[in-house]
């Protein structure tokens, strides 16, 4: 009733004077007249039974009728009088009931006036004032995007692992195997580096084993050589040997009787589909920004923000992430504002 009461008025004013009742070429030719009648015939109904349970079909239809009135445009002076005369009294019976308005309806209201004025008048059309456009304003609300996103992200990437600590690894399964523990040993046949080591007191969860990478048959091996002029990696896939094969066997087979997994707890499949949207998200950013030149310092701050906003979160190894890429894009701005200087 709030709604419907703040953009009406009782039937009991007087809805136009009779002073200015329209000619029969004003009515014939004004679309306002059709509309304003339209508007007494549903205005009366709906008060008829104001202070009842007022049907929503009727309701709905008294606020089509004075949204009509709000944007229909008067062809004559008799039409934009008849028009003015109805929002006052509209406006002066809103008064009296502390009510009022919505500022999208006085806006829809000034509109129409104002266009049925210039019209009758042979003035031009109204037109909004030019909006100066600051450089780089796409590039700031780039950024603030794409950080907002970085920090949502974040905050589903810590609920899911939160999760993933209830059914994926338990406390309660006992302390890790001794099998499980890195040995010198195990550097020497080859076998990759698996956590936890002895000296690494950080409770599992937060190092899951990544048993996964010994369980085929061929290992992925990396590396990297350093020279005076570059720096070359390479990975490849190599076939373990006899002895790394027999201690990768016992890694596996301990893990898999040690390791407790139970039901993903409630809203865990949600919470993985939103951090994976979340994630593609901010990688469109990321190439959003990236490839949009920024024209001045200001601009370029921003890339910065979003490279800093990756320090110390993600692995610093990760080639090509945010701070290579807006490292790249900002050498390309200060080499397109050199050109323009």
């Amino acid at each position: 009733m709030n709604k419907i009461v703040a953009i009406s008025a009782a039937a009991a004013v007087p809805t136009i004077a009779p002073a200015l009742s329209p000619t029969a070429d004003a009515s014939a030719i004004d679309p306002i007249f059709a509309v304003l009648d339209a508007f007494r015939r549903v205005d009366a109904e709906f008060f008829a039974v104001a202070g009842e349970d007022i049907p929503d079909e009727l309701g709905d239809r008294h606020h089509a009728a004075v949204k009509a009135m709000l944007r229909t445009c008067p062809t004559t002076p008799a039409g934009l009088a008849a028009l003015t005369t109805w929002a006052r009294e509209q406006l002066n019976w809103q008064h009296s009931q502390s009510s009022c308005w919505y500022t999208e309806d006085l806006c829809a209201l000034v509109s129409t006036i104002d266009d049925a004025a210039r019209g009758m008048s042979g003035l031009e059309p109204w037109s909004p004032p030019a909006v100066h456009i600051a450089p780089d304003a796409k590039l700031f609300a780039l950024a603030d995007q794409y950080l907002a996103a970085q920090k949502r992200y974040r905050e589903l990437s810590y609920q899911v692992d939160q999760m993933e600590r209830q059914f994926k690894y338990r406390e309660s399964r006992g302390p890790v195997p001794t099998v499980l523990h890195w040995r010198e040993s195990d550097a020497e046949i080859g076998m990759p580096a698996l956590y936890p080591k002895p000296d690494d007191h950080l409770p599992i969860w937060d190092r899951p084993i990544d048993v996964d990478k010994i369980r085929d048959e061929e290992w992925w091996t990396f590396s990297k050589v350093h020279t005076d002029t570059e720096i070359t990696e390479s990975a490849k896939k190599i076939r373990p040997s006899a002895a790394a094969r027999v201690r990768a066997d016992e890694i596996i087979a301990a893990f898999d009787k040690w390791k407790v997994e139970g039901k993903p707890p409630r809203g865990y499949r949600k919470a993985v589909r939103e951090m994976k949207q979340a994630d593609k998200a901010w990688g469109r950013l990321e190439i959003g920004i990236r490839d949009t030149r920024a024209s001045t310092v200001e601009g370029m701050i921003a890339k910065m923000r979003c490279a800093r906003a990756y320090e110390g979160w993600a692995d610093e190894d990760v080639q090509d992430g945010p701070p290579h890429q807006m490292a790249l894009s900002i050498m390309d701005d200060l080499q397109a504002l050199a050109r323009t200087a």
